[in-house]
């Protein structure tokens, strides 16, 4: 019936773990009976990744994934990591899926909490949370570097801009600086190391 499937739909979309979780292997994983991608999802787990970040890289649907690690919950081959609170949160404004998932990946595997708001407006939005540094890319970059700027919280945050040339000189009142593209693993992280070190 429709009730009996609305039911088991519901059932299954409980039985997930939440997309910024993060987890860690704690049972060999050789000792349990488990699908192909139940292995797929077991190696790209790191302690440092979340759950988004590994749905993502494993071309797997995000729904399944969340089930997957779910189910390895339960049966206590991972355990949830801590993401530490002073690891420094970065905004991601791209309008290019590839730069979003790229930074995303690299940023996340060097301990780094990442935010991918969909648009201007939920990126103003996240500010209350003090994120160290916010990352643009796209066409409106001098429009959001303005809003971003003219929030309280927004001041306080490193600005940076991912393109071909450097920002110009519209962008010099706003303290936007640039990661080049394309981008360097690299070049990302020394441009970004400040953060670490309380520094905007």
């Amino acid at each position: 019936t429709l009730l009996e499937a609305a039911r088991r739909l519901d059932e299954w979309r409980q039985a997930q773990v939440d997309p910024d979780e993060v987890f860690h292997l704690v049972e060999d994983p050789t000792r349990h009976p488990l699908t192909p991608e139940a292995w797929t999802v077991l190696e790209l787990l790191d302690g440092v990744r979340r759950a988004r970040s590994v749905a993502l890289l494993s071309g797997l649907p995000e729904e399944q994934v969340y089930h997957i690690l779910f189910e390895l919950k339960s049966r206590g081959l991972i355990r949830p990591s801590t993401l530490l609170a002073d690891d420094p949160l970065v905004l991601v404004l791209a309008e290019s899926g590839v730069v979003r998932r790229l930074l995303l990946y690299l940023l996340e595997a060097h301990r780094y909490r990442v935010q991918l708001p969909l648009d201007l407006e939920m990126a103003l939005r996240l500010l209350k949370e003090r994120p160290k540094a916010i990352i643009l890319q796209g066409e409106r970059t001098l429009e959001m570097a303005r809003k971003l700027r003219a929030h309280p919280e927004g001041k306080l945050a490193s600005l940076y801009l991912v393109s071909e040339t450097p920002p110009g000189l519209l962008f010099r009142p706003l303290r936007v600086l640039h990661l080049p593209k394309p981008l360097k693993a690299q070049e990302v992280l020394k441009a970004l190391a400040p953060l670490r070190r309380g520094g905007t």
